[in-house]
């Protein structure tokens, strides 16, 4: 009885390591199929460049950069929607590093993670920011033309620097 039990215990072991062996075994398959690809379960602002090769992936940013380059800010202040020309903040996607960044994803030098991560994209895609710049100036130029659109005489608060000194601005309802 004690051996059939000692026996049972090792072919579970062995079961179980030959089942970890497998999944990372396809996990180094998958990392030499998709070489030059964005990996699976890649997933760019919701455009999914999954097993896309660079120019396909790049295709589909440069689209998405475009249309978000040129698609009105919108937001809802209130009850009252507005909006404003994105060149006021000079918004720019860069759909290179952007890029860089998706085929990056997916890939580690840990095994374990490497295996896990394989996985985990089976079930759930991995959401890769897009990398952008914009003019700091611009964006609180647009939030202050929005803030005196609502013309309700509300004052956002704010943080004032006297040397090292913190001033706390407090907002005024309108």
């Amino acid at each position: 009885k004690r051996t059939s039990r000692a026996l049972l215990v090792l072919r579970s072991a062995f079961g179980a390591g030959a089942v970890v062996l497998a999944v990372f075994f396809l996990a180094v398959a998958e990392r030499m199929v998709y070489a030059g690809d964005v990996m699976p379960g890649i997933d760019v602002d919701g455009v999914n460049i999954a097993t896309k090769g660079e120019d396909d992936a790049y295709a589909d940013l440069s689209a998405l950069a475009a249309q978000l380059e040129t698609a009105p800010l919108a937001a809802k202040i209130g009850d009252r929607d507005v909006s404003a020309d994105p060149s006021l903040i000079d918004l720019d996607v860069d759909e290179i590093a952007t890029l860089a960044a998706a085929r990056r994803a997916g890939r580690s030098g840990n095994p374990v993670e490497q295996t896990i991560g394989a996985i985990q994209r089976r079930f759930r895609s991995e959401p890769i920011d897009l990398e952008i710049t914009y003019s700091e100036a611009g964006l609180e130029g647009v939030l202050d033309g929005w803030q005196a659109q609502t013309l309700d005489g509300r004052i956002e608060g704010d943080l004032e620097f006297e040397g090292t000194q913190v001033i706390e601005v407090e907002p005024q309802g309108g």
